[in-house]
Order: C-alpha cells, then structure tokens, then sequence
C-alpha cells in the first residue's frame, strides 16, 4: 500500500492527518474509489469531474486543478508498483484554523493498496440483499458523510448478506450501500434516475446496454417493483456486475443469473478486457 497526502508519500503506518483537519472533525469531504484495468486507470475524468462536483455541493472548491490531481494519482498508482490496484481519493477542506483564516488549503489524500479479493460464489450463483428505509443526506454526491450508509452495513453483517438497499423517505428505491441498483422487467434494464450517486461502473453499464440493444429506462422503482423483478443486479466498482438472487428472502426471478444480467457481465469484460 502507498498513501499520498498533501504531496508526500507514506506507508500505511506512518499516513496521519491533523486532528484539526474539518474532514475529521465535520465530515466537510468527498471522496472517490477508483480501479485499473490493465494498468490503466479506469475512467479517470468520470471520477475527477464526479469528485469535484461532490466537493462544490459541500461548498468548496478543490485547491488543486483536477489535471494535476490526475497526475498526482498517476504518480502514487505507478511508486505501488502494483500491476492492478484499488485507488481512494479524498479530498477534504483542510485545517481548520487555516481555512478559517482565509489560507484555503485543501487536504488531498490517495491511497493505492490491492484490489479486494472477489468470491466467486457470488458471480456464480447470485446474493441475497435486505432493503433498508434509508437515504443519505447529500445522495448525489460522495461525501465522507456516511452515517446512514454505516448503519445500514450493520444490518447486512447481522443478516448476513451482501448488500443493503435503501429505500427512500418516499417509499422508492435509491442505491445499495455501495453500489448502484439495476433490475430487469419484461426485457427492460431499469434503474433508478434521482436520488443516487450516478456511479461511473453504473453509467458505463448504461452505454454498453444500449450497445447491445437493451432497453434502459431511468426512472423510479417501487419496492413492490424492485420484489417482483425477473433480473436484478448490483454495479460498482470494484465488485462491477453482481447478481442478485433474493432480497427480503424473497427470490428474484428463477433465483439465478438472468439472461440480461449475463449478456451485461458479458459485454463488461469484453470492455475492460480491451480498456
């Protein structure tokens, strides 16, 4: 693992961060998890344009230029030597003291450590989700603002399953915990159009759907819509495609990989295998 902050690099014991930092103190941060493929970073701009925008939604503007953040997260991928990584970009709004006195200076923190291990159980045969009544306070944005994301990850470890659903404060499905949500009806991709963080694994399945003449509708699931699903699956970035085979104990189509899902997953690799 290497760690960048502020244009040093660290170990993974010896990265700190000053107590004073408003990241720490008030939350006030976005942040972005990133891949490779290949040895190249994935979709670079998508995370940058998407990180900064999180960061004017809670009223900042980075001090660094997202050209030089990119280089900067080049430069940490290439001193980890590793062949593929997961990439963690954060950026908050810095000492407290200083951004209080006008010396607006952000802190920029990347961390490049190994790609999570996949179970292969879970691709193969599908995962077992619950639904949770939830929504993040900043949905569109990435925020280091987690409250009801964590909470909602404590109900997946007691029911042990994979992920959490949440679903709104108007009775609609919004995202899982850490991915973006697709179900499949009568031959349609759907996923929700409001209300999400719009993932970049999300967006790219978007596209290659309409690739392969799938029909995408954006607009909002019911949980009676979201149960009564033929396909369901989950999309991120370092899990990508993830089938679903029940939530709420309740099964989603014939409780295996559906024939969409599986064309997607197809069409996924086929893509990052040429990035």
């Amino acid at each position: 693992m290497v760690v960048y902050i502020n244009g040093s690099f660290f170990t993974e014991k010896n990265a700190k961060i000053s107590i004073f930092d408003r990241g720490f103190i008030f939350g006030e941060g976005a942040f972005s998890t990133l891949r490779t493929y290949n040895g190249k970073i994935f979709r670079l701009t998508d995370h940058l344009n998407r990180l900064f925008d999180s960061c004017k939604k809670l009223g900042f503007n980075p001090t660094y230029s997202k050209k030089d953040l990119a280089l900067e997260i080049e430069k940490t991928f290439k001193k980890s030597k590793l062949k593929e990584a997961k990439i963690k970009v954060i950026i908050t709004k810095g000492v407290s003291e200083n951004f209080e006195n006008g010396k607006r200076k952000n802190t920029i923190a990347i961390i490049v450590s190994k790609l999570p291990k996949k179970n292969k159980k879970n691709y193969i045969h599908g995962v077992s989700a619950i639904t949770v009544k939830s929504e993040r306070s900043f949905p569109e944005s990435k925020t280091m603002n987690m409250d009801e994301v964590n909470s909602a990850k404590i109900k997946t470890r007691k029911m042990k399953v994979f992920e959490a659903i949440l679903i709104n404060y108007d009775g609609f499905v919004t995202e899982a915990t850490t991915s973006n949500l697709f179900i499949v009806k009568n031959k349609k991709l759907i996923t929700p159009k409001t209300m999400i963080l719009e993932g970049i694994t999300r967006k790219t399945i978007i596209k290659l759907a309409k690739k392969e003449k799938i029909k995408v509708v954006l607009k909002k699931i019911s949980k009676k819509e979201l149960l009564n699903a033929d396909e369901a699956f989950f999309a991120g970035t370092t899990k990508e495609i993830v089938p679903i085979k029940k939530i709420d104990k309740k099964k989603i189509g014939k409780e295996k990989i559906g024939k969409i899902t599986e064309q997607l997953i197809f069409a996924f690799k086929k893509y990052v295998k040429n990035y």
